[in-house]
C-alpha cells in the first residue's frame, strides 16, 4: 500500500540523517567529562545533548547530539536531530510559520495525512546493524502517537522531552515491529551542514 506521506518522511529522515553526519560525523567523538576530546562528543556540550530510552524491538538507553535546523527541506520546517552514530538517529519535525522555533508547550505526535503545523512527525532509525545503509526504521504517524514538550526556546536553542510509539514498516498492512521511545534534549541550532 502506497502513500503520499511515506516519500516525504524519507527525505525527511535522510535530511536528519545527512545534517548530523556533516555535523558530527567526522573524527573520534569520545569526549571525556571535562570536554577533552575533538569537541564534538555529548559530554563537550558543543553538539547539544539528548538521552533516550528505547523498548520493543529495540531495546537500550542512550546518549548523543541534538541539534535542530530551521529550513530542512523548505522555509517553514523545523527538524530536531538527536544522534548517535553508532546507535540511532531520530527525526522529529513540525512545520512552522517564517523560519521559528516552536513555543514552549506541549505538541502531539502523529497527523495520519502529512506533515502539520500543529503535530509533529518522529521516525528513528535504529543504526546498531551496520549504520545509515542497513538501519531499520520506525515511524510515529498516527495522531496520538506520542507526545513533545518543549520547555524552553529560543532562536539559537530548544530543550524538552518526548515520549511516543512507532511502527516498521507502518505503510504496509502488516506491521513488522513496535518501539516506545521517551527521552529528553538539549538541542542547538545549526545551518545545514555546518562542523560544530
Amino acid at each position: 500500500m502506497s502513500t503520499p506521506f511515506r516519500k516525504p518522511l524519507f527525505i525527511a529522515a535522510l535530511s536528519t540523517l545527512l545534517v548530523a553526519f556533516f555535523a558530527f560525523g567526522c573524527g573520534d567523538d569520545d569526549d571525556d567529562d571535562n570536554g577533552n576530546g575533538n569537541g564534538n562528543g555529548p559530554e563537550n556540550g558543543d553538539g547539544g545533548y539528548s538521552s533516550l530510552v528505547v523498548e520493543g524491538d529495540v531495546e537500550g538507553e542512550f546518549e548523543g547530539y541534538a541539534t535542530f535546523t530551521q529550513a530542512s527541506l523548505d522555509d517553514g520546517t523545523f527538524n530536531l536531530g538527536l544522534v548517535d552514530n553508532d546507535n540511532y538517529s531520530l527525526s522529529l519535525r513540525i512545520e512552522v510559520d517564517d523560519g521559528s522555533v516552536p513555543a514552549p508547550g506541549t505538541y502531539d505526535i502523529g497527523t495520519d495525512g502529512g506533515f502539520s503545523d500543529d503535530a509533529f512527525t518522529a521516525i528513528y532509525a535504529d543504526l546498531q546493524d551496520g549504520g545509515v545503509t542497513d538501519a531499520t526504521e520506525y515511524t510515529a504517524h498516527q495522531e496520538g502517537s506520542g507526545q513533545v514538550e518543549i520547555t524552553n526556546s529560543d532562536q539559537d536553542s530548544a530543550d524538552g522531552t518526548f515520549e511516543f510509539e512507532a511502527e516498521e514498516n507502518p505503510f504496509d498492512d502488516a506491521v513488522e515491529g513496535t518501539i516506545q521511545v521517551e527521552g529528553e534534549f538539549e538541542a542547538v541550532k545549526v545551518e545545514g551542514g555546518d562542523r560544530l
